[in-house]
C-alpha cells in the first residue's frame, strides 16, 4: 500500500477485535485507541464460544491515509473507491496498535483476517441439549462477526467519552510479576485480561518517535 496526500482531516475509527481470554475492564492510551468490552444482548444468549469480542477505537491521521495496491475498479458501480481506501487504512492502523498491544501484553488481541467458510456442526447456544443430539449433519458456516444493527466497521467522532461510567478500568500488575511469576499466556482464560504497569511508558516511547522509527519497530514486530 502507498500513501496519498487526499484524504481528509483526522479521523476516528470503530472496530471489532477478539482476545481468547475476557476482557472486563476498558484500557485507554491518550487519544491515541482505546478498547473495552463490547456488550450487547444478543451475547447474553451465546453459552459456547472461545473469542470474546473487543471494541477498539483509534485515530487516524492524515499522513497515515492509504491507497491499496489493488485496483478493483473493474467492479464499475459496485467500486466505491473511498470505502475502499478507508477499509485498507483503517486495517494497516488496526494492525499496528494490536501489534503493540501484543508486544507488552501475554494475552493475544487479533482480527480476522481470514473469512473463508468451513464445515462445522450447527451446535449453536439457541439449540438445546437435546436438539443438538438430534443434528445429523454439518453445515457450511463463514467465519464473520455480526449483530443485527450493531454498527462497527465505521467512523466515529472521537473516542467515546466517559467509558469509565461503563466499565472499571482494566488491572495493572508490577512488571516483574506480570512476566516472572506465572504469566498467563491465555492459558487460564477464566481469569480477566490484565497488563502491565510498565505498558504507559513502552506506548509513550512508540508514540514519540518519528516515522521512520516507528516502520522500524512496526516491521520488527509484526508477524511472521
Amino acid at each position: 500500500m502507498t500513501l496519498t496526500q487526499n484524504n481528509a482531516e483526522m479521523k476516528y475509527y470503530k472496530s471489532v477485535i477478539f482476545t481468547k481470554t475476557k476482557l472486563e475492564g476498558f484500557f485507554r492510551y491518550t487519544d491515541e485507541f482505546q478498547i473495552y468490552p463490547l456488550q450487547h444482548d444478543a451475547l447474553k444468549n451465546v453459552k459456547r464460544y472461545k473469542h470474546y469480542p473487543v471494541i477498539i477505537e483509534f485515530k487516524i491521521e492524515e499522513r497515515e491515509w492509504v491507497i491499496p495496491k489493488k485496483d478493483f475498479s473493474f467492479a464499475g458501480d459496485l467500486y466505491d473507491k473511498d470505502a475502499h481506501e478507508l477499509l485498507a487504512t483503517a486495517m494497516t492502523k488496526l494492525d499496528k496498535i494490536i501489534n503493540l498491544i501484543n508486544l507488552f501484553s501475554t494475552h493475544l488481541f487479533f482480527r480476522y483476517e481470514d473469512t473463508d467458510g468451513f464445515w462445522t456442526i450447527p451446535a449453536t447456544s439457541e439449540k438445546s441439549d437435546e436438539q443438538i443430539r438430534l443434528i445429523e449433519h454439518s453445515d457450511f458456516l463463514y467465519k464473520l462477526f455480526f449483530i443485527k444493527n450493531f454498527t462497527y466497521q465505521c467512523l466515529i467522532d472521537g473516542l467515546t467519552a466517559n467509558i469509565e461510567s461503563n466499565f472499571n478500568q482494566i488491572e495493572y500488575v508490577d512488571h516483574n510479576i506480570y512476566y516472572s511469576q506465572d504469566p498467563n499466556y491465555d492459558y487460564n482464560t477464566l481469569a480477566p485480561i490484565k497488563f502491565p504497569d510498565f505498558i504507559f511508558y513502552g506506548l509513550n516511547g512508540y508514540f514519540a518517535l518519528s516515522e521512520i522509527e516507528k516502520k522500524v519497530i512496526d516491521i520488527t514486530i509484526e508477524p511472521v
